[in-house]
């Protein structure tokens, strides 16, 4: 596995994920994880006979997991991409995940209702894995 980083990523990194050089986007809610404490698991991989995906975050529950993905504007807008990303929804779904997708408003502006979204969202599956 490669890791795309920078060097004081590098000397600064507390855990793997603190590698990850991802986009603004990301990079925040990641940053909002850590202080609430929610553990999640950055650029998450699931293999299936369809493909695979790459999970922005994945955040692992005992009774079903959570996929919480960053939608940038500029790149998840175009028509096909939603469809794309419907298709994707719909093939993790039945694969047993949860998704949550947020857009840089989400994010940026509203990041305490996300947070609490999420926090819910791990309570109503029974709570994080050990």
């Amino acid at each position: 596995m490669f890791i795309q980083t920078t060097p004081s990523r590098l000397q600064s990194a507390k855990e793997l994920n603190d590698l990850y050089h991802e986009s603004p986007i990301e990079e925040e809610l990641w940053q909002a994880f850590k202080s609430e404490n929610i553990p999640a698991e950055r650029q998450f991989f699931i293999d299936d006979k369809d493909g695979r995906f790459a999970l922005d975050f994945a955040v692992l529950c005992k009774d079903r997991n959570i996929d919480v993905e960053c939608d940038g504007d500029r790149f998840h807008l175009p028509t096909q991409r939603v469809k794309r990303d419907k298709k994707r929804n719909n093939v993790l779904e039945s694969l047993g995940w949860s998704v949550l997708r947020y857009s840089s408003s989400d994010i940026f502006v509203r990041l305490p209702e996300t947070l609490q979204q999420v926090k819910e969202t791990i309570r109503t599956y029974g709570g994080l894995k050990p």
